[in-house]
């Protein structure tokens, strides 16, 4: 049975980008890679599961998609309008890979004016028979409680894939855990990126999250580019 599982990572930072990550692949085969909930992980770990994840993503056994909302979109629109909008490019991904390998799969047209990308790849005729369950994808399982009103492709409802939502799923389902890595090692590689060009914030130590010496280091130094502004830090609390 084909699985796939979404989870992010930098949804609290206060600098960076959000980072939503999806996989999808085959159940009994997840369990090889040995992925945990990212956070009980060290970054040597996580970095030696996503190099997996990589290898297995290049020989074709698993779909692996990442959506990057930067810090300006998340302050022009909000942070749940962000992750509805990387949850919806995963779906999509997802989708699509599922549809390249066979996964899902029937007559489906779209004709509705105005659609978006989520719904553009439906715009043609998809004919699969899937006669045998194992070759075909069941569930897609978000982490949290809330899928943000994300627009599910009508491919993947017509071919009953059933998107459900699981608290603590990264700690619970290997495929949430391997997307919870991918996020993660996501949002950690921009932030040691940024702090190359802003080392006076210490990035790479608090990974963009509200630490007293990151909200020091903004008191005293100001918002870089990359910093969420609409995020309310109560810098007068830093200066003593």
């Amino acid at each position: 049975m084909w699985v796939a599982g979404i989870d992010e990572a930098g949804r609290g930072c206060i600098c960076g980008a959000l980072f939503v990550a999806g996989v999808i692949g085959e159940e009994h085969k997840l369990a090889c890679f040995g992925a945990k909930d990212s956070k009980k992980l060290s970054p040597k770990q996580r970095e030696c599961i996503y190099q997996t994840l990589l290898e297995s993503q290049h020989k074709g056994e698993i779909g692996l998609f990442v959506a990057q909302i930067e810090a300006w979109e998340i302050d022009k629109f909000g942070l749940s309008i962000a992750m509805k909008n990387g949850i919806e490019q995963i779906l999509c991904g997802i989708a699509e890979f599922a549809i390249s390998q066979k996964l899902i799969g029937q007559n489906v047209r779209q004709n509705t004016a105005g659609e978006n990308l989520l719904n553009q790849l439906l715009n043609q005729d998809v004919e699969q028979n899937l006669t045998d369950s194992k070759n075909a994808l069941q569930e897609i399982t978000i982490d949290g409680n809330t899928t943000f009103h994300a627009q599910i492709p009508h491919i993947l409802t017509q071919s009953d894939v059933r998107v459900q939502t699981m608290i603590k799923a990264d700690d619970v389902l290997p495929i949430v855990s391997c997307a919870s890595i991918v996020a993660k090692v996501s949002k950690d590689r921009q932030m040691h990126e940024l702090d190359k060009l802003y080392p006076q914030y210490f990035l790479a130590k608090n990974k963009g999250y509200g630490t007293l010496q990151h909200k020091k280091a903004i008191a005293k130094n100001g918002y870089c580019p990359h910093h969420r502004k609409s995020f309310k830090i109560l810098i007068q609390e830093c200066l003593f």
